[in-house]
């Protein structure tokens, strides 16, 4: 049975959030995020642009956002220049970006800025890692969170180079890159407690700055498939083979035998558990 939904304007009550519009803000809040991620080095990553009759206007903001809920809207559109310790963050491999097809976002702060992004990170393969369905980020909100995010269109396609932001736009905007890091921290944890630390970076490392494709997803699930079945077929045989020779144990109690037998019932215990197990 399903929890009921927490609305995602709940959540951000308690986080921490700035709008800005300036090169000098700009370069106060990306060190503030990056002493942040000396511990967690991961943030939530997204971008909103707009559309004027078909055609994408350059990339108006930016979102980022730690581990403890600092989020920074960073409104490129309005800045008066680009700090270099903004496209140096941005371009440090060892800080994960996160989000759904945040390769294309970063793409695109390529054309319109020059900004290079390294070290991005689609959830929807951290979604499949750990044995669930892609879907955009309200999906995995909804689904590995309970929390319902506002995706309608009116505020999805709103005016991001609107000279004020209003109240909606900013909590549906700090929710994309808020939300992102909450569900990457629940889906790893999962991810860990299945297969240990060391597994779950050899599993995520390879899909590093790799646009999310549907096939691969699909190889990745029968892989998964597999190495359940794999780990399940391991752990029955294990179980059977502890209890036979419980078993075998009990047996040899049981028989009356010499002092001389006695000394060599443990060397003995090992093949007469194989010819039980054969039989």
């Amino acid at each position: 049975m399903h929890s009921e939904l927490q609305d995602f304007r709940s959540v951000l009550t308690s986080k921490c959030i700035t709008v800005v519009q300036s090169g000098r803000k700009c370069k106060d809040v990306i060190r503030t995020i990056k002493s942040k991620c000396s511990t967690q080095k991961f943030i939530g990553y997204d971008a909103e642009w707009v559309t004027v009759e078909g055609k994408r206007k350059p990339v108006a903001l930016l979102q980022l956002a730690t581990a403890d809920g600092y989020c920074a809207l960073i409104r490129l559109c309005n800045m008066d220049y680009m700090p270099k310790v903004l496209s140096d963050f941005l371009s440090d491999p060892t800080i994960l970006k996160l989000g759904v097809a945040p390769v294309d976002d970063a793409l695109k702060l390529y054309n319109d800025y020059g900004l290079n992004t390294n070290g991005t990170f689609d959830l929807r393969y951290l979604a499949v890692l750990t044995g669930r369905n892609g879907g955009g980020l309200a999906n995995l909100s909804k689904h590995v969170l309970q929390v319902q995010m506002d995706k309608s269109y009116y505020i999805r396609c709103s005016d991001w180079q609107a000279d004020r932001l209003s109240q909606r736009q900013i909590s549906y905007a700090a929710a994309d890159a808020i939300l992102a890091v909450d569900i990457y921290m629940k889906l790893f944890n999962e991810l860990l407690q299945d297969c240990g630390l060391s597994k779950a970076c050899q599993s995520i490392f390879p899909l590093l700055d790799v646009e999310y494709a549907q096939k691969k997803a699909n190889d990745m699930r029968r892989q998964r498939l597999q190495q359940t079945i794999e780990r399940n077929l391991q752990k029955k045989q294990k179980e059977l083979s502890n209890t036979t020779e419980s078993d075998c144990l009990e047996k040899e109690s049981e028989q009356p035998r010499c002092s001389g037998h006695s000394q060599s019932i443990g060397a003995g215990n090992s093949s007469l558990c194989e010819v039980l197990t054969s039989n």
